[in-house]
């Protein structure tokens, strides 16, 4: 026979049935060829290993691998079928069912081209049925739809592919419109451990080991098993959740060299793909997200769910039945009356809406806010209990530093009465709408102590005035300071005081930074705190002390106006033993290693159990300014001074795991890694620039949010990303080898040695 790569292949026949027509395309192992089936009379592909391969004895079982389980999935309309298998001259061909298309892949890359040279508009216009095909929404649904479809049926058979992206699967249309995806090339892809199939596919021997795959779209459990596990159906929803996002945005969540995309796919959180394409539903973003979560136990457990998640997502994306979903029998409305008649009921629910709203907002009726009614309500968003009681803590804490019992004492009064009540409550409505009431009247009572005095007061002592309005710490001196320029005055208006930069870096004399205590948990286990006192700093510098330098954002002066305890160490695995009673770590062998695999959730459940065991309780995560302000030690950045490998277990120094904890030196105020080893969950809500922050007195997040804080950076990566800056964020259910937390505590006098 001559050489199927020759220029004499056409008019071959193979297996006496199969003419070779022409070449359909070419690939980096293998060709595929147009024939005819001479004795059914239709078109078929033929797949062959190009020559320089056939000697590879890995390249030739993929590709017996693909002959087998394309045998055993059969006919399904979103795969490509196979139909023969044949030997010519040592060579395994494969015949497969002719799918005429073109790939996701050339339909992705023209798009990109329309909208990069006729923008938006290009692709909203009405094109010509002649002209080729472009993703528009609904295509890109559909397609999406019928992927996750052929995945449902391909796992189902025990069959996972492990190498979804654009350029395997075929789309084909018809002049209808319609659209069919038909998923291709089961290459590298191998039947689920946990299959019971009565069929030669379970013999197989596959090309073992991680790598396997397109680097843009692998899972992490295919570049990492030994982190994430062996890869199974879970894997294909994530390359799955990867072509959604591009098919969506127009560009791949992860961009870069070949090891920084793997080492994203693996570490970082994807972007928000409505931040790409802000007419992305809420919803279909969410099923997208929750595909490309790092953890295969966090995704979709399987493709119907997806699938079912999916296409809920789009229904409650149009807000009503699509037409494709009306009842064909219905007797359609007509003329003026019958249109009128669709449209009485959602005007009288409109109706209803709005005279509810103006009588609660002029009327004044206690909804949430008080004052104001629900119109205050609504303008908030509306408060859970939760929420509501730590913006009232929050508040309290102010209120209290600035002694308002004693400058407001009228306001204070009916704040700690509503606080009480609300207390009593504990749940509902009511105890929301308490709590809110509190949080107002603490506000109120920390504003007026502000206007009238304009001085900062600290524990034990009495507040003390100055000519400029600086901060004083308990026993030392005044620092009088010149008039201070608007840009000052502004600043200092904002952070309640004018604070100059040698007052803010001078230590206190009173109050000990780094004074320590334990805590027992029982079981010869215990907690080791370390104090940290009230004071400024630069919330976000990337710089020393706060100035400017070498172009660094400078950060925003923020005021903690009351200490508190936090953990010297991350949580280790012996304390969340002795309070959880299991191990939730990957990494294990040493009760000393930080406690890691943890969510956020997981996070308040530790800190529950912990406040009922704990005589006064106080136990809580600190929020992103406390963090922020005791892994600096307040304002001096020791840790560019001396090298960040001395703070931190990074990906240059840390072998691939976590480390036990105290195996780096400490901050100047006795914290260790605060950078490294693990991602630090914090309180607050995710917001991704902080450069409009308003509330520099205790600031927190925003009230709600879908992800929550992390910060300080992991064993996993690299020294550049383990800084006094770095965060990153992830929803509060999802657990990671890299996440865990460090205890924060109210100031509580712990055995008789509070400052």
């Amino acid at each position: 026979m001559p050489d199927l790569f020759g220029k004499d292949f056409a008019n071959t026949v193979v297996g006496e049935r199969y003419r070779i027509i022409s070449l359909l395309g070419e690939g980096a192992m293998g060709n595929v060829y147009l024939a005819d089936d001479e004795y059914l009379k239709r078109k078929v592909a033929i797949k062959v290993l190009r020559d320089e391969w056939g000697g590879r004895l890995d390249i030739v079982k993929r590709l017996e691998n693909e002959c087998r389980l394309m045998a055993h999935l059969g006919q399904h309309p979103n795969i490509v079928s196979l139909i023969d298998r044949q030997v010519m001259d040592g060579k395994t061909l494969l015949v497969m069912e002719y799918a005429p298309g073109e790939t996701l892949s050339q339909i992705i890359n023209r798009t990109v081209q329309i909208y990069k040279s006729k923008g938006p508009e290009g692709l909203s216009k009405e094109r010509d049925e002649s002209l080729p095909m472009i993703l528009t929404p609904d295509i890109a649904y559909e397609i999406a739809t019928q992927c996750m479809t052929a995945l449902d049926y391909a796992h189902g058979k025990g069959i996972l592919h492990l190498d979804i992206k654009p350029g395997n699967i075929m789309i084909q249309s018809d002049s209808l419109g319609n659209v069919n995806a038909k998923l291709m090339d089961f290459g590298i892809g191998r039947t689920r451990i946990d299959a019971n199939l009565v069929s030669a596919v379970t013999a197989l021997t596959f090309t073992e080991g991680a790598g396997l795959g397109t680097p843009a779209y692998m899972a992490p459990e295919q570049i990492d098993p030994e982190r994430f596990g062996t890869p199974g159906p879970a894997a294909d929803l994530y390359s799955l959740g990867v072509t959604l996002f591009e098919m969506f945005t127009l560009q791949l969540p992860f961009l870069g060299a070949y090891t920084e995309v793997l080492h994203a796919h693996a570490n970082t959180r994807p972007p928000n793909p409505r931040d790409y394409n802000p007419e992305l539903s809420v919803n279909l973003s969410r099923v997208i997200l929750t595909a490309l979560r790092k953890s295969p136990g966090n995704r979709y457990h399987s493709a119907s769910e997806m699938l079912t998640e999916w296409q809920k997502g789009r229904f409650l994306e149009s807000g009503e039945r699509r037409e494709t979903d009306v009842d064909a029998e219905a007797p359609e409305k007509t003329g003026r009356y019958g249109k009128l008649c669709e449209k009485i009921p959602r005007l009288l629910f409109l109706s209803g809406v709005l005279l509810f709203v103006v009588l609660y907002w002029r009327l004044d009726w206690q909804l949430p806010l008080g004052e104001g009614g629900i119109y205050s309500f609504m303008q908030r968003g509306g408060l859970t209990v939760r929420q509501a009681r730590e913006s009232a803590d929050a508040a309290r804490r102010q209120a209290a530093a600035a002694r308002s019992e004693q400058y407001a004492a009228e306001l204070w009064e009916k704040a700690e009465k509503s606080y009480t009540d609300a207390v009593a409550q504990e749940t509902g409505g009511e105890a929301a709408r308490l709590y809110a009431q509190a949080q107002v009247y603490y506000d109120q009572a920390f504003q007026q102590v502000k206007n009238s005095r304009n001085v900062i007061v600290t524990e034990g002592e009495a507040p003390s005035e100055t000519s400029a309005g600086a901060v004083v710490a308990p026993g030392e001196s005044v620092i009088e300071t010149e008039e201070p320029s608007a840009s000052s005055q502004e600043e200092g208006e904002n952070a309640s005081a004018v604070i100059t930069d040698e007052a803010q870096t001078r230590p206190y004399k009173k109050m000990e930074a780094g004074k320590t205590d334990e805590v027992s948990l029982g079981g010869g286990v215990s907690l080791e705190l370390a104090w940290i006192p009230e004071g400024t700093f630069y919330f976000g510098s990337e710089s020393f002390h706060g100035e400017q330098r070498n172009n660094k954002q400078r950060g925003k002066q923020v005021w903690l106006p009351l200490g508190f305890w936090i953990g010297r160490y991350e949580v280790l695995q012996k304390q969340w033993m002795q309070v959880m009673g299991a191990n939730p770590s990957k990494f294990q062998g040493d009760v000393n290693l930080p406690v890691d695999n943890v969510s956020w959730k997981d996070c308040q459940e530790f800190i529950n159990r912990l406040n009922k065991r704990i005589p006064e309780g106080g136990f809580r995560l600190p929020t992103e300014a406390e963090w922020e302000y005791a892994a600096r030690s307040g304002v001096i950045n020791t840790y560019m001074r001396e090298g960040i490998s001395q703070y931190a277990w990074h990906s240059g120094v840390s072998n691939g795991r976590t480390h036990p904890v105290g195996g780096k030196r400490p901050n100047s105020w006795g914290l260790y890694d605060t950078l490294g080893n693990l991602w630090e969950w914090v309180q607050d809500w995710y917001v991704a620039d902080r450069s409009g922050l308003t509330q520099v007195t205790n600031p927190m997040g925003p009230p709600t949010g879908l992800y929550k804080v992390l910060r300080g950076g992991a064993w996993s990566f690299y020294q550049e990303q383990c800084t006094l800056t770095s965060r990153t964020s992830a929803e509060p259910g999802a657990r990671m080898d890299t996440y865990g937390f460090r205890i924060a505590r109210d100031y509580i006098p712990v055995s008789g040695n509070a400052p």
